[in-house]
């Protein structure tokens, strides 16, 4: 067997020029699952493992007995902010239909069955009024009351409180200092906007 000076690393991060038997060094990282380098099979204080990390960010996760990805800061932060808006984009279209031309669809119908109402409901009723009133089998009143009670309720109430949330989730997660306090931000903003 080869015996060479190997520089190893020792516990405490020095290091030190050894003889070692080449077959004697095996990769370890220290009790926080940082990696240390190869040292002497059988050092105290260490946890052997089967390879160097994959790069960095990299660290042992010891219940799993392999090397897991932790994002850096700014990474962790971008993604949460980004699944903010994703889950507000989903919460909102749990009230409203989220389709092409739908949006514009919403606004002629409150404005033609604000017009109707501004009118005391006299007339023929707009075609959008109309048109609820059949489908839903209710008088041109009745379809434009409650075209205008869903316009107030989600522009009024509900969309600026998904809003509020969104905003506040995210200046929670910029002003998360690191990777634990955004995670515990973006939970609170999901949680949040999933009991809309």
């Amino acid at each position: 067997m080869a015996i060479q000076k190997v520089p190893v690393t020792l516990p405490d991060g020095s290091v030190s020029l050894v003889d070692m038997e080449m077959d004697a060094l095996v990769h370890a990282v220290d009790q926080t699952g940082a990696y240390i380098g190869l040292v002497p099979e059988g050092t105290e204080g260490v946890h052997r493992t089967d390879s160097e990390p994959k790069g960095a960010n990299w660290v042992w996760d010891f219940s799993t007995e392999a090397y897991v990805y932790v994002a850096p800061l700014s990474e962790e932060r971008q993604t949460a902010l980004l699944k903010i808006d994703f889950a507000a984009g989903a919460c909102r279209s749990r009230f409203i239909t989220d389709v092409t031309g739908q949006t514009e669809t919403y606004a002629a119908k409150a404005k033609q069955a604000q017009e109707y109402k501004d009118a005391k409901y006299a007339g023929l009723a707009p075609p959008y009024v109309a048109g609820e009133a059949e489908a839903t089998g209710v008088t041109f009143k009745a379809a434009a009351t409650a075209i205008l009670a869903a316009s107030t309720t989600t522009n009024e109430v509900t969309f600026p409180l998904i809003e509020k949330e969104r905003r506040m989730g995210k200046i929670n997660v910029a002003k998360a200092e690191d990777v634990a306090g955004v995670r515990a931000a973006l939970q609170i903003a999901l949680e949040n906007l999933k009991n809309i």
